[in-house]
């Protein structure tokens, strides 16, 4: 049986809905969100690219996304760019991937 969720990432506001990810197996919190929220971890937030810096970086939210979908994205199905604000049925976990400061959060809401 799937656990589906969908990820909204938002934009650098914190306030808008860039995109949504449509995961349709295992989003469960000890699979895909932990796997969710170790990825965002891993990346520093800037605004422009600085010379030389060694750190993971996304140039704001629009790249992290990128990033992100790439990253789950490795065989047809599973993984779905959704519309912004789309309400797929049947979702049992949404989380919510936000900046914060110069870092992204990850939470959870389980249906």
């Amino acid at each position: 049986m799937s656990t589906r969720a969908i990820a909204r990432i938002y934009d650098d506001d914190g306030e808008t809905i860039l995109t949504t990810l449509y995961k349709h197996y295992d989003g469960y919190p000890e699979g895909f969100g932990r796997e969710l929220e170790d990825f965002a971890s891993e990346f520093t937030l800037v605004n422009g690219i600085p010379v030389g810096d060694t750190r993971k970086l996304a140039n704001g939210m629009g790249c992290f996304a990128a990033s992100l979908f790439s990253h789950f994205k490795n065989e047809v199905g599973d993984v779905y760019v959704y519309p912004a604000k789309a309400e797929p049925m049947d979702v049992e976990y949404i989380y919510y991937v936000k900046p914060s400061g110069e870092s992204i959060t990850v939470t959870v809401k389980e249906l």
